[in-house]
Parts: structure tokens; C-alpha cells; sequence
């Protein structure tokens, strides 16, 4: 019996943390996030998350890329494990 995959939420919700994987990047912002490696399918972990509407501190491999909140919330991801 094959588990249900869990209902997609934004990396804006994403707890410190969390390991997730993109499932969608808005098409405002992909050209830009796909610079940084940000992508349909990556898997990223929030480091933390700033206070008072700041960005949303992400680890993709060995870097680390700040999201500011706005695109965070445009981000769709799934928890992983």
C-alpha cells in the first residue's frame, strides 16, 4: 500500500528546521531562485526564520540563501522524511 503524499504548504510555513522539497516555484520568481538553486525537486532545510516578516534562512547543499518572506510564501514544498 503506497503512502498518500502530504498536502503541499509554502516554505514560508516551513518550521526551523524542516527539511522540504520544492514542488513549485512561481513563475515571477523562478528565474532568480533557479540562480541561487532553487528549483522544482531540491530539497533545502530552514535554518531559521527572521523575526517581524524577515527572510526565511535556507541551507541548499553547503550554501546558505536567504528568502525574503514574500517569495517564501510563493515557494511550494512537501516535507521530507
Amino acid at each position: 500500500m503506497t503512502r498518500p503524499r502530504p498536502e503541499p504548504s509554502t516554505l514560508a510555513a516551513a518550521p526551523a528546521g524542516a527539511r522540504v522539497r520544492v514542488v513549485h516555484v512561481d513563475a515571477k520568481h523562478a528565474p532568480e531562485l533557479a540562480r541561487e538553486g532553487v528549483f522544482p525537486g531540491c530539497s533545502i532545510e530552514v535554518v531559521t526564520r527572521t523575526p517581524l516578516g524577515g527572510p526565511v534562512i535556507v541551507t541548499l547543499g553547503h550554501a546558505r540563501l536567504a528568502v525574503a518572506a514574500a517569495v517564501a510564501a510563493t515557494i511550494a514544498t512537501e516535507p521530507l522524511g
